[in-house]
């Protein structure tokens, strides 16, 4: 089986970064109170953290841990949709 930890460690913080940017635009446009967009950007960054941590140390790992891969798969893919869903209501709602 073929680790998916380098495509999720290459991907995962370039969607951290969008998310920040999200929250910063939200607070910076004084939108963040108007509708829950910023909450999902928020869970976004934290699961998205947490997979960047998972993937990270089940590289420098020298045995293989199933587990970590398969909880940083979760975090990454509760991530990607919790960012898209801060996407969808900050377009729907101003």
């Amino acid at each position: 089986m073929k680790s998916r930890l380098p495509g999720i460690l290459n991907a995962a913080p370039n969607l951290l970064g969008i998310s920040l940017v999200v929250i910063g635009g939200l607070k910076f446009t004084n939108r963040a109170g108007q509708s829950y967009a910023d909450e999902f950007a928020w869970g976004a960054s934290w699961l998205l953290f947490a997979s960047v941590v998972l993937s990270y140390a089940g590289l420098r790992r020298t045995e293989s841990r199933l587990w970590q891969e398969v909880l940083a798969d979760a975090a990454f893919v509760l991530g990607l949709l919790a960012m898209m869903a801060s996407l969808t209501i900050a377009m729907f709602s101003f």
